[in-house]
C-alpha cells in the first residue's frame, strides 16, 4: 500500500485552491531521495518553467529539527510585547537581526499582518566580514534568557537547510545542461547568504477575491494579507509552515493557488519544504526559470507560523546570465512574459557583484548601513524599499 507522501510524489493529486477554477491545477511535489537523479533534476526543471515553485518531500531535513524550531519560535512570539522589543531589529545593528512587530512591514503599500523574527547564522565579532562591518553579517539577537534554546534550534535548522538548498542547485544545474555544481561554483561560492525569518501569522478576518488576478495587495481587494502579492528578490527560497496559508499565482491558469500541506498522519505531518525561484534566479537563467508571485493568507484558526530561508548568492558572486547557449531559445511569448516580470522587479541592470545588489536593497531599509555617495553608485536596483515602515538606526 503505497504511504500518503508516496502518492503525493507520484500521482501528484490536486490540491486545495483558493479559486474555484483551479481545481484541477496540480501543485508539484517532488520526492528529491529518488534514485533516478535525471528524473528529479527534469522535474524541478518543469516545475520551475511552469510554477516557478515546487515542494519536496523525503528532503534530509530532519523533522525534529524542523518542530524544534517551530515550538520555541512560538514560545518567542508568546512573550510579552516589552520582552519581545528587548531584542528589536533597530538594535541589531547591519547585521539585520531581530525582532519586528505586526504592522512594522508593509508590502506594495499595505501593511503585513505579522509579527518577525530576523534570524541567520551566527557570525562573531572576529569573522573577517563582521570586522569589515558587512551588511547581514553578525550574531542573532535571541531571548537567551527566557528561551536558551532557541539559539541552537535555529543553528540546527540552518545547517540542515543549507544543505538542502546546496542539494537543489546542484539538481537545478544538472537540470539546465550544466555541471552539477555550476551554481555552487560560480553562485553561491560555499558561502551562500542565507537570511531566515520566523514569521507568526494570526488568522484572516475576511476571505479574498476568487477572481484575484495577480496584481497587488494595493488594489483594495482585501486588507487582510498576513503579507500580499509578491516576488522574492534572490536566488530559491526555501520554506517550512506549520498550518497552510501560502499560495501561489499560477500564470498559466490565472488564479492562486494553495500550496500544498499534508493532511494529519503517521507520515505525513510536517515533511513539505515548498521551494520558489527568486528575481535573481530568474534573470539568471534569462527568464526559463521565473520568479512566482504569492501571498498569504492565514484562514485557519489560529496563528500559523512559517520559517522562510531565503538561499541567496554569495556576497562576492559576480551576477551574469548563466551560459545556457545549448538549450533551445525561449519563445518570443515567453521572452515577453520575462521582460514583464524583470520590469516588476527592483533589479534594474544585471550585472556586477552580488553585492551591489544587496547592499542597495538593505541601504533602503537601514539608511545609515551605507554612506550616502556609495549608494549613489549602485545602479543595480530601483525604487525605494517597501519592507518597514520605519526608519531603522544602525
Amino acid at each position: 500500500m503505497q504511504s500518503y507522501l508516496e502518492t503525493l510524489a507520484r500521482e501528484v493529486s490536486p490540491y486545495p485552491s483558493v479559486s474555484a477554477t483551479s481545481s484541477t491545477t496540480r501543485f508539484p511535489v517532488i520526492d528529491i531521495s529518488s534514485p533516478d537523479y535525471d528524473d528529479v533534476a527534469a522535474q524541478i526543471r518543469a516545475a520551475c518553467e511552469e510554477w516557478g515553485a515546487f515542494a519536496v518531500i523525503r528532503h534530509g531535513v530532519p523533522r525534529k529539527v524542523q518542530q524544534n524550531l517551530v515550538k520555541y519560535g512560538k514560545r518567542f512570539f508568546e512573550l510579552p510585547h516589552e520582552e519581545k522589543m528587548k531584542i528589536f531589529v533597530g538594535k541589531g545593528g547591519v547585521a539585520w537581526r531581530g525582532y519586528m512587530w505586526k504592522g512594522g512591514e508593509y508590502t506594495h503599500g499595505s501593511v503585513d499582518a505579522k509579527e518577525g523574527l530576523y534570524i541567520g547564522p551566527d557570525h562573531p565579532p572576529t569573522h573577517p566580514r563582521v570586522v569589515a562591518k558587512t551588511p547581514l553579517f553578525g550574531m542573532n539577537q535571541c531571548p537567551d534568557d527566557s528561551i536558551p534554546e532557541l539559539r541552537s534550534a535555529i543553528a540546527t535548522y540552518i545547517h540542515h537547510t543549507t544543505l538542502l538548498g546546496e542539494r537543489i542547485m546542484d539538481l537545478m544545474s544538472h537540470s539546465l545542461g550544466l555541471s552539477d555544481d555550476h551554481l555552487r561554483r560560480t553562485v553561491t561560492l560555499s558561502e551562500p547568504i542565507a537570511l531566515v525569518r520566523l514569521f507568526s501569522y494570526p488568522p484572516t478576518t475576511s476571505q479574498s477575491s476568487d477572481t484575484d488576478d495577480g496584481g497587488d495587495s494595493s488594489s483594495g481587494k482585501t486588507t487582510d494579507f498576513g503579507i500580499g502579492p509578491h516576488t522574492d528578490y534572490g536566488l530559491l527560497t526555501m520554506l517550512y509552515q506549520d498550518s497552510p496559508g501560502l499560495e501561489f499565482f499560477h500564470e498559466g491558469s490565472g488564479t492562486w493557488v494553495s500550496a500544498p500541506f499534508p493532511a494529519s498522519g503517521e507520515e505525513a505531518d510536517n515533511d513539505f519544504v515548498l521551494c520558489n525561484v527568486g528575481d535573481v534566479l530568474d534573470r539568471l537563467t534569462c527568464g526559463r526559470f521565473h520568479s512566482p508571485r504569492h501571498r498569504v493568507l492565514n484562514r485557519n484558526a489560529k496563528a500559523r507560523l512559517s520559517v522562510p530561508f531565503f538561499f541567496d548568492p554569495s556576497w562576492d558572486a559576480e551576477m551574469r546570465p548563466l551560459p545556457l547557449g545549448h538549450l533551445p531559445p525561449l519563445s518570443e511569448a515567453d521572452q515577453r512574459a520575462a521582460h514583464l516580470r524583470w520590469d516588476e522587479t527592483s533589479i534594474l541592470k544585471f550585472e556586477g557583484p552580488y553585492s551591489s545588489f544587496l547592499a542597495k536593497k538593505v541601504s533602503k531599509v537601514f539608511a545609515a548601513v551605507l554612506p550616502e555617495e556609495v549608494v549613489a553608485k549602485l545602479e543595480t536596483t530601483k525604487g525605494p524599499s517597501t519592507r518597514f515602515q520605519i526608519p531603522i538606526p544602525v
